[in-house]
């Protein structure tokens, strides 16, 4: 199968984190025997160290793609919207090309491309599949584009259940009774590890936060909470906007900033501490984070989780038994339950060895199979 990917955020030199887990997903389905074309918004420089270079680049004048992110982009300057759709616009002719030489079109997040794909579908003849990584209730409910994105496209994949029931429950009635017949659930995968081997906990309790510092992130909570905390200690691994306040709240004593890390260096990083925490909340207009997959590279390397007590990742941690939820998404609960988890050693042991128990369910090459069949139905 020739299969078209659309997506807003891949890896590049500058950013090789930027949409890993697309670049990961299009070289295992090449992996099962299809053919994968990638397209996505022009940058300078790219990385394909682990997916496929692209096909085509896409018009990016409106400079919304790459640094913090569409979401973020687009708040601090709303009227990037305008050439941000001018941006769409360009990209159609290209698209419509590389769409007339694939059997199937799959676009990761319904906006900004995945509504503009769908809306596609019948001049280019192609099945066309939305991948939802996250919702955001307010704009999939009142954006005029939903409603056709969900009746055009073929099929609907959610990375977790909690997005799909995210999805659903933005959708007006008649609206989420089509979709239901349209979405399912197919998990993302992750690198496999080798070697890992978990020492004993001893000694202070080190904390791994890794990820972009964005306010949805929850940063500043954990740096809050483990601020003048006996027996802790804190890396915070990643760039964003936040960097400059959260290094002046942060108490120098426990706490170290590391900047942005490649890919290449996270195994060694999750090794060097003792657990992962990743307060994620909710955004404006009650979006959350889908399913982040640094939980599933911190289970596959024995790394326990604390997380946020709702979407994608409260579920993967309430399945699996390999971290925490906290009971509120606040500093003084998350210290609490750190300093609970450094006094009770065995409790860190029990949440490691759960991880590594489903480390081998969360690989490519396990997870691969269902994606190939529900794309084979089309």
């Amino acid at each position: 199968m020739r299969i078209l990917m659309v997506t807003s955020s891949y890896p590049t030199g500058d950013a090789p984190w930027a949409g890993r887990f697309v670049a990961e997903l299009a070289a295992a389905l090449e992996a099962a025997g299809n053919e994968v074309m990638v397209t996505a918004p022009h940058a300078e420089t790219w990385d394909d160290a682990s997916g496929l270079p692209l096909a085509a680049s896409l018009s990016s004048g409106s400079g919304v793609f790459y640094g913090s992110g569409v979401e973020h982009n687009l708040k601090s300057n709303p009227l990037r919207v305008f050439p941000l759709a001018v941006d769409i616009i360009k990209a159609l002719p290209k698209l419509s090309l590389a769409a007339a030489l694939s059997d199937l079109v799959m676009v990761h997040w319904l906006y900004p491309y995945g509504a503009a794909v769908a809306r596609m579908r019948s001049l280019w003849n192609r099945p066309v599949v939305v991948v939802l990584h996250s919702v955001n209730p307010v704009v999939f409910r009142f954006s005029p584009f939903t409603a056709r994105a969900v009746m055009n496209a073929d099929m609907f994949v959610a990375v977790s259940d909690a997005v799909k029931d995210a999805f659903l429950s933005a959708l007006p009635g008649t609206l989420s009774e089509v979709a239901q017949h349209k979405i399912r659930v197919l998990p993302l995968g992750t690198r496999q590890r080798v070697g890992i081997v978990r020492r004993p906990h001893t000694g202070p309790l080190r904390v791994l936060f890794l990820g972009r510092l964005l306010r949805i992130k929850g940063p500043d909570i954990v740096v809050d909470a483990v601020r003048s905390l006996p027996g802790v200690t804190l890396t915070v691994a990643g760039a964003g906007p936040m960097t400059g306040a959260l290094k002046k709240r942060a108490d120098p004593n426990n706490t170290r900033f590391i900047g942005a890390v490649h890919p290449d260096e996270v195994d060694d990083l999750m090794n060097a501490h003792d657990c992962l925490v990743l307060p994620s909340r909710k955004a404006m207009g009650g979006r959350q984070e889908g399913m982040p997959m640094v939980l599933k590279e911190a289970a596959v390397s024995g790394l326990p989780v604390v997380v946020s007590p709702f979407g994608g990742a409260m579920e993967f941690v309430e399945k699996h038994g390999c971290g925490k939820v906290l009971q509120d998404l606040d500093k003084k609960v998350l210290r609490h339950t750190l300093m609970e988890l450094q006094q009770d050693p065995q409790q860190l042991t029990a949440l490691s060895e759960n991880a590594l128990s489903i480390a081998d369910t969360l690989t490519w090459p396990s997870v691969i199979s269902g994606w190939v069949s529900a794309l084979n139905t089309l």
